[in-house]
């Protein structure tokens, strides 16, 4: 059973259940002589999904602790030249806010644009 579009699906029963040995399965009892219910079993207990009140909180003001909390973040400039461990000397073309992050894009020499988040870009400034 499965919930598609807001409503209980069932799905056709498995291949490989007759593969399951039959000491693991509870079986239905016998109902009545007429139909064979041997080789069905009954699934575990169900619950019924609940929806968390956490669903319903509402969420927290906008304080965010970026992940260098603590750490000194450079701030760069349209025009500055940068330096980056990988993608070795680049100049920055763009610098726009993303929420409290800033998102550079920067022109690298060896490898061409690079869109980077300023908290994890590690980059510093180019020196001569």
């Amino acid at each position: 059973e499965r919930l598609l579009y807001g409503k209980s699906q069932y799905n056709k029963l498995s291949r490989f259940v007759s593969e399951i040995p039959a000491e693991l399965l509870d079986k239905l009892p016998e109902m009545d002589s007429s139909r064979s219910q041997s080789n069905i079993f009954i699934p575990i207990q169900r619950q019924k999904p609940t929806i968390s009140e956490e669903m319903f909180k509402k969420p927290f003001p906008p304080a965010y602790i970026s992940p260098t909390a603590g750490k000194k973040i450079q701030i760069f400039s349209v025009g500055d030249v940068i330096d980056h461990q990988i993608f070795g000397t680049g100049l920055i073309l763009s610098a726009r806010p993303v929420g409290p992050d800033t998102m550079y894009e920067i022109a690298f020499d060896s490898v061409g644009t690079k869109k980077m988040m300023a908290t994890y870009a590690k980059i510093r400034k180019h020196e001569e």
